[in-house]
């Protein structure tokens, strides 16, 4: 819907006229300055534009992100260093029983004493190893979906980024080829000003006739004008899908007629679809791969986690914390230990099998959207081959058509210059050649947009 709209603005503002030149030139250009044919636009769009770069990033997000969850089944290496002040030392009242004592003297029942020494330090280090872990093998298996799925988004991303490179391509080449028509006629219609004036002036011809020449030159300055400012803001949009910055000057080399050659103009009877080649279909069937890995780790869950440790700390404990280095006194001990330990989910209350049964949910949805997607994909397909073959007919015989009022429009404008014909009958041919210029370069736009909608549906770029 939106190319028809965008069709109907430039209808209405008066931008579908022939002609279109390709523009080249023999001196250095500044380095903000682009010429480009269709294919060169591509090229450059396929290196410059933003969205396609934002998506090659998120591909190399994807690949980091495989590291990252192998790296979780890999050895981990850890390290800590722990320092302890004891400001005020713990007391513990011990029966005075226990505490040796000469014979006849006499002790309370208990005896306050301070454990532990008022500094410590300790240094530690942990080698742990995941042995063995369904949610792990799920998650590994999910980050490499994960990069094909930025792939293909990437591949998608550039397709798309054609489609509009050639729809804004294409819009300022039928305003190019508008202001250069308009221009032609705006130079003919000057002369012919001039020349009614003089039989004006000689009594030859009426005021009238002068008057609406005034107004059809008028009519043509404001075509220009709206044609000026419609090329402006058509470049705009290409440099703003090239990627190339709104401040650079383009220059296009390519013309309509040019542009349509690159196609095969012939009726298509049937397509034939592949849809493992569809990038949007496989866009599908990766992220229903996904939710498929999603339910696995959510049935992994019931399975045990298998881990092993090993620990070596080196710990120091004293009254002076400069003593710990001096070497007088070996306040340093080493301890040392070795472990495995499982972890057995045995009961949640149900919450494990109520994810995985929203995972199973999940799935069963994303499937039923591939299913649509896939007929929907037909669907656009086949509107795309029946819209194309539409614009073809209309393509052909708007050609016709506007080849039949250009000749009765060069036939009334020489009569008008012999003074044999009217301004009214020149009023009446130019504004039927106009209406049938506008169809003529409506029905070439809107072939092209079929043609680029088609091959866009079938990936054939």
């Amino acid at each position: 819907m939106k190319y028809k709209s965008l069709v109907v603005l430039l209808w209405v503002l008066h931008l579908w006229i022939p002609g279109a030149g390709a523009q080249t030139t023999t001196t250095p250009q500044p380095a903000n300055t682009y010429t480009l044919t269709l294919q060169q636009a591509f090229n450059l769009a396929m290196k410059s534009n933003l969205e396609l770069k934002k998506s090659q990033i998120a591909l190399e997000q994807a690949k980091k992100k495989i590291w990252e969850t192998t790296a979780m089944g890999l050895p981990q290496v850890n390290g800590s260093v722990d320092f302890t002040d004891m400001v005020k030392i713990p007391v513990q009242m011990v029966p005075s029983d226990f505490m040796p004592h000469d014979s006849g003297v006499v002790l309370p029942d208990y005896i306050p004493l301070k454990f532990g020494t008022q500094y410590g330090l300790g240094l530690t280090g942990t080698v742990s190893q995941l042995i063995f872990s369904g949610e792990y093998l799920v998650g590994l298996q999910a980050s490499k979906v994960y990069k094909q799925l930025a792939e293909q988004t990437v591949v998608k991303t550039e397709f798309d980024v054609k489609q509009s490179v050639m729809q804004s391509y294409c819009m300022i080449l039928v305003a190019k080829a508008n202001r250069q028509m308009l221009q032609e006629t705006l130079d003919n219609m000057n002369e012919v000003l001039k020349e009614t004036e003089a039989f004006y002036q000689n009594g030859l011809a009426e005021e009238t006739a002068v008057d609406q020449i005034k107004v059809l030159i008028i009519n043509v300055k404001n075509g220009i004008s709206g044609m000026d400012r419609q090329q402006e803001v058509g470049e705009l949009l290409l440099k703003y899908q090239l990627g190339i910055g709104l401040d650079a000057k383009v220059q296009l080399t390519d013309n309509l007629n040019s542009v349509a050659q690159k196609f095969s103009l012939e009726p298509i009877a049937s397509t034939t679809i592949n849809f493992d080649n569809l990038i949007d279909y496989k866009l599908m069937k990766t992220n229903e791969n996904l939710l498929e890995l999603a339910l696995k780790r959510e049935k992994s869950k019931y399975l045990p986690t298998l881990a092993g440790f090993w620990q070596y700390s080196y710990k120091a404990q004293g009254e002076e914390f400069g003593k710990f280095f001096d070497g007088t006194k070996n306040l340093w001990f080493p301890s040392s230990i070795v472990g495995v330990s499982m972890n057995i989910p045995i009961w949640s209350s149900g919450e494990r099998k109520s994810r995985v049964d929203q995972a199973q949910m999940e799935l069963d949805k994303m499937k039923l959207s591939t299913q649509q997607a896939k007929e929907g994909i037909q669907l656009q397909v086949e509107q795309s081959r029946t819209t194309y073959n539409t614009a073809l007919d209309k393509y052909y015989r708007e050609q016709e058509n506007v080849g039949l009022s250009k000749k009765i429009y060069d036939r009334t404008l020489i009569k008008v210059k012999e003074g044999v014909g009217t301004s009214t009958d020149l009023t009446q041919t130019y504004n039927q050649y106009l209406t049938n210029q506008t169809n003529f370069y409506v029905a070439i736009f809107e072939l092209l947009n079929a043609k680029n909608s088609l091959d866009r549906a079938l990936n054939q770029y």
